[in-house]
């Protein structure tokens, strides 16, 4: 059973890792075209988000290499290293459904010329489908290396800079598009599914 917690821990941090990556190839992106983005947002909650790609960096590299005289897997109970396999490959999975819903996603708030509201893929099920497989990735670190240092920057960091940037990025969305996007909030879930008609 070693071998297959061994082989789960190293998928969770070729995950968060491959995730930082796809940041930066994203910010690089963003740079070239930024002339001919229509709209672009950049204020305290995207200042205080920024961070957040390259602590999941730093965090897996120290999770995953900093204890070079015991092996990973063995830092964490099996069930919680299968768990946080699980929560990567969901979290995997979900971003590259949405890349592949919005092949011109990249990072930070903007909003391209005649770009719309994309409401199908994971979009027909969340406003933000990224930001939700950020929150998966970070738990299935906390969970496969049973770290509470990262369970507890998850809970008091991500998740709360990532609220504070998804208020942002929405406010400009509805700037731009208006009630078209109110009606979208109204029946689509901001980090899960709805199953009511309110707009949290």
């Amino acid at each position: 059973m070693s071998a297959i917690a061994s082989g789960c821990v190293a998928l969770v941090a070729s995950i968060a890792l491959a995730r930082v990556a796809l940041v930066v190839l994203g910010l690089i992106r963003q740079a070239i075209r930024i002339r001919r983005t229509l709209t672009t947002r950049w204020g305290g909650a995207e200042s205080f988000e920024a961070p957040e790609p390259f602590l999941m960096g730093i965090a897996t590299y120290l999770l995953y290499f900093g204890t070079p005289s015991q092996s990973p897997a063995a830092l964490a109970p099996v069930p919680m290293v299968l768990l946080g396999a699980i929560l990567a490959a969901v979290g995997a999975l979900t971003t590259g459904w949405a890349m592949a819903t919005i092949p011109s996603l990249s990072t930070g708030h903007y909003v391209l010329p005649g770009q719309g509201i994309v409401a199908k893929g994971p979009y027909a099920w969340l406003r933000h489908p990224m930001y939700f497989a950020v929150f998966l990735i970070w738990f299935s670190l906390a969970a496969a290396f049973a770290s509470l240092a990262t369970f507890l920057v998850t809970i008091f960091y991500v998740i709360p800079a990532y609220w504070l940037y998804v208020r942002s990025e929405e406010k400009m969305m509805l700037e731009q598009f208006g009630e078209p996007y109110r009606t979208y909030q109204q029946r689509t879930g901001m980090l899960f599914p709805r199953l009511t008609g309110s707009s949290a």
